[in-house]
């Protein structure tokens, strides 16, 4: 009895010429429609986004949950401060009236660098019997000289002719003017202006 000539290794058999290739990562037959590819996509990969995008979802809404406490609290503070702040309008106003002043002192301390030579130059002049009511300077453009105008009161018109030769006598006071005289009460109210270089 003769034994298959495959089973020895023998080269009985003809060698075919036509080599078969199978690629097992591919099935091979007919390809699917598009709608049944896109089930079995979803049905495999889609099932992983939709649990992913429920997963952010719920987190999004527990986070809600979470700043809306907080926004909460946050309410409610600022609901107990209002009647702090509402007391401190009055503070508030005198602040910014302060704010102004001083606001208004720089401006009229660097439009008038010279004030204290002027301050000074007025009261040198000063007589004992002379008080000052009110004064005000103001810087003349493009020169270091500057205008004043001065309210006083006196207590004879001998004090008053003292002050105002005073400033006449003065090289570095000029047009010096009395604008206005009236007797107040025993004593006489006046005006001066003049220029201070």
């Amino acid at each position: 009895m003769s034994k298959p000539a495959f089973l020895f290794g023998k080269k009985t058999a003809k060698k075919s010429s036509a080599k078969l290739f199978i690629n097992i990562l591919y099935p091979q037959g007919s390809k699917d429609k598009l709608p049944v590819r896109f089930l079995k996509w979803l049905i495999s990969y889609g099932r992983f986004i939709v649990i992913i995008v429920e997963v952010v979802v719920l987190t999004t809404f527990a986070y809600r949950f979470k700043l809306d406490a907080e926004l909460s609290t946050l309410g409610d503070k600022i609901k107990n401060q209002i009647p702090i702040i509402e007391s401190l309008s009055g503070d508030e106003a005198l602040i910014t009236q302060t704010q102004l002043k001083l606001s208004t002192i720089k401006k009229v301390y660097t439009l008038t660098p010279n004030w204290q030579k002027t301050l000074d130059k007025i009261s040198a002049q000063l007589p004992s019997g002379v008080k000052i009511n009110t004064l005000s300077l103001e810087p003349i453009k493009n020169t270091s000289s500057t205008n004043f105008r001065l309210t006083a009161q006196g207590s004879s018109n001998n004090d008053v002719a003292v002050f105002l030769n005073g400033l006449k006598n003065d090289k570095s006071v000029r047009n010096i003017s009395l604008n206005n005289i009236n007797f107040d009460q025993g004593s006489i109210v006046f005006t001066v202006t003049g220029v201070i270089d």
